[in-house]
């Protein structure tokens, strides 16, 4: 298969990165592609602004909807480039918590987390003010953000987009 996808003017760890998960998954490039340039965004949107004029200035998120076929190994990618994300939040999460943090975690449903899926507009806005500003919204089927009231809401979007929360 012969792709016109520019993955050769990516800076050349992010075309390592792309050709490992590429061959692992016998995915289409420009599925990893996208995948990685969303956890490479995910890595530094809370650390780095972009300065895209002289009065615009905002976080470095990305954002990507990926159409593809039943079969072209879409969970498969977000498996492979984001498992070191959920491996750090377990990681996190047993180092940081003794019963009463646990206890009080699980009543109250803030547990640290970089990646939210099937979650509401409400529980991903409060993670992001109360525990960790760079996050990223993963869905498997994009039925699920455009039939979803809140993840619908583009002034959401955009506010999130600016870096306000």
């Amino acid at each position: 298969m012969t792709t016109n996808f520019p993955h050769n003017i990516l800076p050349s760890k992010i075309q390592g990165a792309i050709s490992t998960i590429k061959d692992m998954s016998k995915a289409p490039i420009e599925l990893v592609a996208s995948c990685v340039l969303a956890a490479a965004s995910l890595a530094c949107q809370s650390k780095f602004m972009v300065k895209r004029n002289i009065n615009l200035t905002s976080p470095c998120s990305l954002y990507f909807i990926t159409i593809a076929e039943s079969g072209e190994r879409k969970t498969s990618v977000d498996n492979l480039v984001f498992r070191p994300v959920y491996d750090f939040e377990e990681k996190y999460h047993a180092i940081n918590s003794d019963a009463d943090d646990c206890q009080k975690s699980c009543e109250h449903g803030k547990r640290f987390r970089f990646i939210y899926s099937d979650t509401s507009r409400s529980a991903w806005i409060n993670g992001m003010a109360r525990i960790s500003s760079s996050t990223a919204s993963i869905e498997d089927e994009a039925g699920a953000i455009f039939t979803s009231r809140d993840k619908s809401d583009l002034a959401l979007f955009n506010k999130i987009w600016s870096g306000s929360r």
